[in-house]
Formats: C-alpha cells, sequence, structure tokens
C-alpha cells in the first residue's frame, strides 16, 4: 500500500509538475502576445501622431493657401473696383462734351441759318468753293441745312453701357 501510495503521489508530483510546465508555456506565449500586442499598438501610435502631424502641415498650408488666395481675390476685385469707377468717370465725361457738342453743333446751325436768312441765296461758286462746305449740297446750303450733328443719338446714359444699343 506505501508502494501505490507513493507511486500515486509521484503520479500527481508529475501532473502538477506538468501542470507548472504548460502553465509557465502558456505564460510565455502569454507575454509574446503582450509584446507583439505591444509593439503593434505602438506602431499603430507611431503610425497615427505622423497622420495628425500631416494633417495639421496640410492644414496649415491649406489655410495658407487660402489666405493667398483671398488677398489675390481682394486685389482682383480692387482693380475691378476701380476700372468700374474709371468707366463711370469717364462716361460722365463722354457725356459732357456730347452736351457740348450738341450745344456747339446746334449753335453753329443756328448761326449758320441766320446767316443765310441775313444775306440771302448764295451764289454758287462762292458755297461749293467754301472748303467748309465740301459735303453739304446747294440745296441743303439754301434750304437751311436739313442734316445736323445734333440730329443724332445722345450718348448712352451712366445706366447704359458703352456697348449697348441706344433707343
Amino acid at each position: 500500500m506505501a508502494k501505490c501510495l507513493e507511486s500515486e503521489k509521484h503520479g500527481v508530483l508529475n501532473k502538477i509538475i506538468e501542470g507548472n510546465i504548460r502553465l509557465g508555456r502558456l505564460e510565455e506565449k502569454v507575454k509574446g502576445y503582450r509584446k507583439q500586442a505591444a509593439l503593434k499598438l505602438g506602431d499603430i501610435s507611431h503610425r497615427l501622431t505622423e497622420q495628425q502631424e500631416d494633417f495639421a502641415s496640410k492644414t496649415a498650408q491649406y489655410q495658407q493657401e487660402m489666405r493667398h488666395l483671398h488677398r489675390m481675390l481682394q486685389d482682383k476685385q480692387d482693380v475691378l473696383d476701380k476700372a468700374l469707377q474709371q468707366k463711370r468717370e469717364m462716361e460722365g465725361e463722354l457725356e459732357v462734351v456730347w452736351e457740348s457738342t450738341s450745344k456747339e453743333n446746334r449753335r453753329i446751325r443756328e448761326l449758320l441759318q441766320a446767316t443765310l436768312e441775313r444775306t440771302g441765296p448764295w451764289d454758287n461758286t462762292r458755297a461749293f468753293a467754301d472748303r467748309c462746305l465740301d459735303g453739304i449740297s446747294q440745296g441743303d446750303v439754301q434750304d437751311g441745312c436739313h442734316f445736323s450733328f445734333c440730329d443724332l443719338k445722345p450718348p448712352p446714359t451712366a445706366h447704359q453701357g458703352l456697348r449697348e444699343p441706344l433707343g
């Protein structure tokens, strides 16, 4: 019986030793898995940090580009505003010149008509010899000049563009 107990004791001890060995191996595997997980976690953390840095860099670059584009847009808007202001000023000046020219043409026409009424019909040689009257027929001179620059349409108003049709 003692031998039986002794052998049972050795069997139990062997099983305990085998269990401890198996437990040691499992603990080593767990340590290996933990190391692998820690390495992978470290790698993922490193990549995530790199991505965050890259994202921050790209964000800063895009913001700088947006500021640059905004400045360019503002510069172009300023140039456009100045051009439109100059256009309005030029249209105003053209309107003044047109009105002045129209008044001057009216004055010249009235003066010519008054002169014709005072002096009577002109003699043919003088009317056609006068270089100032080259484009005017004798009938027009005697009738009081049916054509006048005043008959032209006025310049476009400030609301009409120079290239828009009049009327």
